[in-house]
């Protein structure tokens, strides 16, 4: 599955940067992120936990209002689990490819911005209150997942500010003993180098 998606997106990279339709920036932000439990008879309460975003987006042009948007990025997430008797802060460090088909529409000096894709997050490590986490014995190594998308472009500028959610659709749990999935929402401001 990685050799695939890796052969993939470098094919799209490759076939992305014969054109002069493609610029790229910079990325980063604030966001929550949420661990979804779900196990039959068990009642665990959950809250969620602070992280940051950052790394670097491409943006291809299809046409004036439709655009591909990959990125790369550092994502920290995880969240506070609570059974009534012991609370687990479990903090997970994903480099995390979302790839959106972006719409945006002009609006004033610069373009409101709509966009749904896939996510793949690859789990790097992580921390169990004090403990290291094993990647692919404590928490699966592949996240996946939807990520919803919206902004404002300041065109002139070479600025996006945008709103995001990704729904982990992948259950992350490697035991039978229930489902365990990510959800993060957050803010993120985007720098686009050069003119476009």
């Amino acid at each position: 599955m990685k050799k695939i998606l890796l052969l993939t997106t470098s094919l799209i990279c490759f076939h992305l940067s014969t054109y002069a339709q493609l610029r790229f920036g910079l990325t980063g932000g604030l966001q929550t992120s949420k661990l979804q439990v779900s196990a039959s008879g068990l009642s665990v309460n959950t809250s969620g936990l602070f992280g940051v975003h950052v790394g670097g987006v491409a943006e291809y042009t299809v046409n004036d209002n439709f655009f591909i948007r990959p990125e790369l990025l550092f994502s920290f997430k995880g969240g506070t689990l609570s059974d009534g008797f012991d609370k687990y802060r479990t903090s997970l460090t994903y480099l995390e490819v979302p790839i959106q088909a972006v719409y945006k529409y002009e609006v004033g000096n610069g373009k409101l911005v709509g966009g749904i894709g896939p996510y793949l997050g690859f789990l790097l490590g992580g921390m169990d209150d004090d403990e290291r986490i094993e990647v692919g014995t404590d928490v699966k190594a592949l996240d996946a997942g939807l990520r919803l998308l919206g902004g404002y472009e300041l065109t002139e500028k070479n600025l996006m500010l945008n709103l995001f959610y990704n729904v982990g659709l992948a259950n992350i749990n490697p035991s039978s003993r229930g489902k365990l999935k990510n959800s993060t929402f957050g803010l993120s401001v985007t720098y686009f180098l050069g003119e476009r």
